[in-house]
């Protein structure tokens, strides 16, 4: 097995070439997720477009990572490369993912703002992992997946972010000029 770690340009089109000894008649797949959680989401699981060199008596596999599957990534993916054939499987390449950032983005000169996702730990609502929060007209708006209403949240005594009642958004938070989420100092 190779252990190999890349690096790529978060939101840009690569292309990964891998060259394996011998003819394969099976799939590679190339699957990368933010930890090694048996349940982890797959933030890139591709099928590579092989091709076999007799000369060399070398497979060669190529990998179209699109723009679109690490856009919103700022930090690195574990991922493997695995193949497979009539129900066996075996890990060829496994490594780390390193996301370069890019500081162009699809919102710049656009009057459209992006969304902010703020990771959640789970607690005592039941949603999602997920509270999304953009700015509309200058005001931060917070809208949570399914059922969690808007509003104003805090961490509580074990991590979890959870609603806090009888703020205006608007006169709490603010976003800072990296992008993070941050409480206004009320004077």
């Amino acid at each position: 097995m190779i252990k190999k770690v890349i690096t790529i340009t978060r939101g840009d089109l690569s292309t990964l070439i891998y060259e394996f000894d011998g003819q394969f008649a099976g799939q590679f797949f190339l699957t990368a997720k933010l930890d090694m959680d048996i349940t982890a989401t797959r933030i890139i699981d591709i099928i590579g477009v092989s091709s076999y060199d007799s000369i060399t008596n070398k497979t060669s596999v190529t990998f179209t990572i699109t723009g679109d599957l690490t856009a919103n990534i700022n930090q690195h993916l574990y991922y493997d490369i695995t193949y497979e054939y009539e129900d066996v499987q075996q890990t060829m390449v496994k490594g780390i993912i390193y996301l370069d950032y890019d500081v162009r983005t699809p919102y710049d000169q656009t009057d459209i703002e992006p969304e902010r996702y703020i990771p959640v730990k789970r607690s005592k609502f039941n949603t999602g992992q997920f509270i999304k929060a953009t700015i509309t007209n200058g005001v931060l708006e917070f809208e949570g997946y399914n059922s969690l209403r808007n509003g104003i949240f805090e961490l509580d005594m074990e991590g979890n972010l959870m609603p806090k009642e009888n703020y205006d958004v608007d006169d709490v938070f603010e976003i800072d000029s990296e992008g993070n989420i941050t409480t206004k100092e009320i004077v």
